[in-house]
Order: structure tokens, then sequence, then C-alpha cells
């Protein structure tokens, strides 16, 4: 919907919320952005099935069309996960997420203040930072959920109270 306004299921604690990034790496012009969205994957000019009743408009292969969307992004990061678990299956929930976010590349350009929580979704980072990590000691944000920043203007300070799991 290309808005920083929260969404749902996205601004929910434990949902991970996917945008889209082109070729380049940037946010895509139509993807959600800002603090609930937490990651971004590649969500323009992916190839995906359509019904059989319907004509491909880019492709012209039957049964295939290039299409773009946040929704196209999201089986990116399920892929990846899925890919976790494969290789560690007692992994937990909350360190996948832990993984995912760490793991996460800077968008390679800001435009507009347009960013999202933690980054693009880096596989090859991600099952690097899985195969060397020992321990299951990890700290999770739980950023969905602040709401208010209290800022005193004469003294320049702000606070907010930050939960975590470890």
């Amino acid at each position: 919907n290309s808005k920083d306004l929260p969404t749902f299921p996205c601004s929910y604690e434990n949902v991970v919320c996917v945008g889209a990034h082109d070729n380049r790496g940037e946010l895509s012009s139509f993807s959600n952005y800002g603090s609930k969205v937490d990651l971004v994957a590649p969500g323009e000019y992916i190839i995906s099935t359509i019904p059989k009743n319907l004509e491909s408009r880019a492709l012209r292969i039957a049964h295939y069309d290039a299409k773009r969307g946040s929704s196209q992004g999201a089986p990116f990061v399920t892929a990846a996960v899925a890919t976790l678990k494969l290789l560690n299956p007692d992994i937990l929930n909350d360190k996948v997420r832990s993984l995912l976010f760490r793991s996460s590349k800077n968008l390679t350009e800001n435009k507009n203040n347009r960013f999202v929580k933690f980054g693009a979704l880096d596989m090859g980072k991600l099952l690097s930072l899985a195969k060397i990590e020992e321990t299951n000691a990890f700290l999770n944000p739980l950023l969905k959920g602040i709401t208010e920043i209290k800022y005193k203007a004469f003294d320049r300070r702000f606070s907010f109270t930050l939960p975590f799991k470890n």
C-alpha cells in the first residue's frame, strides 16, 4: 500500500512482516514501510503461477506470469525459515526470528525517509550466522509494542520501555 501505518497482522509482536524490494535492493514503490515492517525480500517481477483460465500479460507462457508485491517476497522469507528448521529441527521460533533480523542487510537506498526495521533478507549471512553460533543465548527485543516515547525538550532526553526475550 506504500504506507507507513500499522497494518494487521503485521503489527502483532510474533509476526514477521515482509515488504518488497527490487533487483537493485531498493524498497519497492508499492511496499509498506516503517517500524512495523521487519524485513524486505525480492518482490518485483517474480515468476508466479496464475489460474489456467488467465493469460500471461508479461511472459506469454501458459500458467505463469511475472508478479510484484510483498506477497511475492514473503515466500523467500518462508523458504529461509524452512531451511533453518531443516538444518536444525530443534531451533526455537524466537531464535529463528533473532537470526533473521541480525543477518539482514541494509537497503541500498533510503528514499523519502522510507525504511524498514531490520533490512533485506540475506540467506547466505543467515545460514553462516546460524552455523557459527554454538550457544542458544540471544536477545530478542519486542519492538512492535512500543507506542510511546517520552521526550523532555528542556534537557533533550527521551525515554521508553524496551521489553525483550532472551
